[in-house]
């Protein structure tokens, strides 16, 4: 493999990882700031999730924990660029990649779960128990233009896709980078 070639697709993949999460943070602060109107009264969606009473107690916290992985991947995009702007050992090299990737997949994950709980909490309104998920799309409201709720809780999806995508071939491309250089090495007798 070209050396070069995969510093300038790795730094590519960490530039991706930062601009995302500083969009998933701009997202967040919107989301948090729409006005949902429903039975009458006015929320906004951080009042219904931190002081309304209408999620489960776990709610404030999944989330808090969500904004802290989405933290987690801008701090990774920097570490990423930093890896790779080193000169290091094409070993060690094929190596990071493969921990770097695998370690991309379990952190998507986990973020994914986030995702879900919030989604399949249960938002009560006034006896009437539905998911968070269907909540979105029956008082879907927009933000800014065609800019809708809808469209900003989808984009957390969207981009732990991606990252899932971008820890597959992370962690394939260190894998096969390694074996690579496993034939070229003479072997030990």
């Amino acid at each position: 493999m070209e050396y070069e070639a995969i510093k300038k697709w790795v730094t590519g993949f960490g530039i991706i990882f930062i601009v995302s999460s500083i969009i998933e943070l701009i997202n967040t602060i919107l989301i948090l700031n729409t006005q949902v109107n429903f039975k009458g009264k006015t929320y906004t969606i951080q009042e219904l999730f931190f002081s309304s009473g209408r999620l489960p107690p776990t709610t404030p916290i999944i989330f808090v924990f969500l904004v802290c992985s989405i933290c987690c991947f801008l701090i990774f995009g920097f570490l990423l660029i930093k890896i790779v702007s080193k000169d290091i050992d094409y070993n060690l090299m094929a190596r990071y990649l493969l921990v770097l990737g695998v370690l991309t997949l379990l952190f998507s994950y986990i973020k994914m779960g986030y995702i879900t709980y919030l989604e399949q909490g249960k938002v009560n309104l006034n006896g009437e128990a539905i998911s968070f998920r269907y909540f979105v799309w029956k008082y879907n409201t927009s933000i800014i233009g065609p800019y809708s709720l809808l469209i900003s809780w989808t984009f957390y999806t969207a981009t732990v896709c991606a990252y899932l995508i971008i820890g597959l071939i992370l962690s394939g491309g260190g894998l096969s980078w390694i074996l690579e250089l496993s034939k070229q090495q003479p072997k030990k007798v």
